[in-house]
């Protein structure tokens, strides 16, 4: 009885953990919103996604540009500059999504009470000029 118990704890807890792990991921953002981490991946152009997503480090640049670096050993087409094309409308809840464009579409996902949302939401705003 004593090993149920304990197994059925311990399998609780993993449950627990990895509901947590879902709900909140790492995130990252500079006090002025222009560096922050984020999760990104790339979105064939008939809507399907043939890649997992992926921890990035990301910059605003002055030009209007999110430049991306993929985090770990691995380079990959994701790394660059990327032009800010729009946002997913009915993105999932607590997060917001964001579609980027250099030669594929990507997708980019950050908590929606980070303190970049107002400067990717900003480069929406106006795309001709820069954001500093």
């Amino acid at each position: 009885m004593e090993n149920i118990l304990s197994a059925s704890a311990f399998l609780g807890a993993l449950g627990g953990l990895w509901w947590y792990l879902q709900k909140h991921e790492a995130h990252w953002s500079a006090k002025d919103g222009y560096r922050f981490t984020c999760r990104v991946h790339v979105v064939a152009e008939k809507g399907s996604t043939p890649s997992r997503w992926r921890e990035a480090r990301a910059t605003i640049t002055p030009d209007g540009l999110v430049q991306l670096r993929v985090r770990g050993m691995v380079k990959s087409q994701i790394s660059g500059d990327w032009k800010m094309t729009g946002v997913v409308p009915d993105p999932p809840k607590g997060r917001n999504l964001y579609l980027l464009r250099q030669t594929e579409q990507l997708l980019l996902r950050v908590p929606s009470k980070s303190v970049c949302v107002s400067r990717l939401d900003a480069l929406l705003r106006t795309p001709n000029e820069p954001p500093h």
